[in-house]
């Protein structure tokens, strides 16, 4: 934890480390079937609220997120004024970013 605070390669591991430790917390607790944490993740990425109140939801969350992905507005991608490109937008990110714990999290959970 304390290297994490540095700069450098030495810094970036060492958060790449806790952010894997982390996922593997969540994993287990929702192995348990404490969905808190995972729920907690999500609201924290996204600055909403979030209930996983069972197996089943908890095991539909990234479909339910994927959705919501495939409902922005052209797809999550906005026109980049200086290349004039397409990019993706805050929220496509911040929703790849949460289907990806969600697929991770699950992964590890199985593993366990």
């Amino acid at each position: 934890m304390y290297l994490s605070g540095n700069k450098g390669k030495v810094g970036k591991a060492a958060r790449e480390n806790m952010s894997s430790l982390g996922e593997a917390a969540i994993a287990k607790h929702c192995r348990s079937g404490n969905y808190k944490p995972l729920a907690d993740a999500i609201a924290a990425l996204l600055g909403v609220s979030l209930t996983i109140s069972n197996r089943g939801s908890y095991e539909t969350l990234a479909d339910r997120f994927a959705d919501q992905l495939r409902d922005l507005k052209n797809d999550g991608f906005i026109a980049c004024k200086k290349t004039n490109t397409m990019k993706p937008s805050a929220k496509r990110n911040t929703l790849v970013q949460v289907i990806n714990l969600v697929t991770e999290v699950q992964s590890i959970a199985a593993s366990l």
